[in-house]
């Protein structure tokens, strides 16, 4: 993801004849490293990321400046800024629709099934089990048919906390042995669960003929980026939240954590849910690297937009500074999730 990512940076600079000084994956110290032409190819001690050295980013040059980052437009700077965070996020829709395009596309089934019950939970405590199907919700006078999980995320959560019933029916019919279920939907949940303590679906999996399967598979991947996408979005800005406001902030992994779950992922669902797995971390790193912190791609693009706005340019030795200030800061956060990920994998 890494090599993607920076590759995108690499072939824009190559691209808008702007020079590229290296391009390493990892950080410094430098293990090994190559010239071929006018770029240094470098595999580099810390691997925790990767860089591309563009010519003149760092500050003023003395020669071939017509070819550095800070004589080009501004179009042209933040296209090569951008590139990075648009490759992954193209590769992780490529790998969606691949993904699609072998397992299959789904198809709505017009009602919901009980994919899994959680033990403990209301809906274990109610007596729901596992492949039977919720057909009916009903609160005091309202009763509402269910045929999408959407809509019944919504009126649970409308009454969460209150006394509903539910019609379940058997789980070789949809009408056999169907009865009502009281359950108090929980205002506060374990993480990880809902309200009632169960994974519900509302479709299936369907394969249809390989021609109608790759441009459904292409368009489900497209869906399944911006999901995602909306998803990360709103997890970092509550993690942001809880930070400031001084709450325990669950489910941030670094290199050993991510490894640790992909390794279950393998022994539990195989190789391709692996990498489902990674296209999801890369929509991941879009989000991150377009945040305005300082050394990201989106520190890069703000103070771009900003020096536009303000009508001349930051001074490089401000930028320098406050780059280098910002990469200290995140060799100081990896450290701090790594250890966290160290911690969590020996004392689990």
């Amino acid at each position: 993801m890494i090599l993607v990512h920076e590759l995108g940076h690499f072939l824009v600079s190559k691209w808008k004849k702007v020079r590229v000084e290296e391009f390493g994956l990892g950080y410094p110290p430098r293990v090994i490293g190559k010239r071929i032409g006018e770029t240094i190819y470098s595999v580099n001690l810390l691997p925790m990321g990767g860089f591309v050295r563009v010519w003149g980013m760092e500050g003023r040059v003395k020669e071939d400046k017509r070819r550095s980052f800070y004589r080009q437009p501004k179009k042209v700077q933040a296209l090569i800024l951008i590139a990075g965070v648009v490759m992954n996020f193209l590769v992780s829709i490529l790998v969606f629709s691949i993904s699609y395009g072998i397992v299959g596309v789904p198809k709505k089934t017009g009602y919901i099934k009980v994919i899994e019950v959680v033990e403990g939970s209301p809906a274990e405590q109610a007596g729901i089990k596992k492949e039977e199907f919720i057909l009916a919700i009903r609160y005091k006078e309202k009763l509402a048919a269910l045929d999408d999980v959407d809509k019944m995320i919504k009126l649970v959560k409308e009454w969460n906390g209150e006394e509903v019933s539910f019609l379940i029916g058997g789980s070789g019919d949809l009408e056999n042995e169907a009865r009502w279920l009281k359950i108090v939907p929980r205002r506060e949940t374990p993480e990880g669960e809902g309200p009632l303590g169960v994974i519900i679906s509302d479709s299936e999996i369907a394969k249809p003929v390989l021609w109608q399967r790759i441009p459904l598979g292409a368009w489900y991947g497209i869906k399944e980026g911006f999901f995602w996408g909306v998803n990360i979005v709103g997890g970092t800005f509550s993690m942001i939240a809880d930070l400031f406001s001084g709450r325990p902030v669950p489910g941030i992994a670094g290199p050993v954590g991510i490894y640790k779950v992909s390794s279950e992922i393998f022994k539990e669902s195989g190789l391709l849910a692996v990498i489902n797995f990674f296209a999801v971390v890369s929509v991941n790193l879009v989000v991150v690297n377009l945040l305005p912190l300082p050394g990201s791609d989106g520190w890069h693009i703000s103070l771009l937009v900003f020096e536009k706005l303000r009508g001349r340019p930051v001074k490089k030795k401000i930028k320098r500074k406050i780059n280098q200030a910002g990469m200290v800061f995140l060799l100081f956060l990896f450290f701090l999730v790594l250890f966290a990920d160290v911690r969590r994998f020996i004392f689990k």
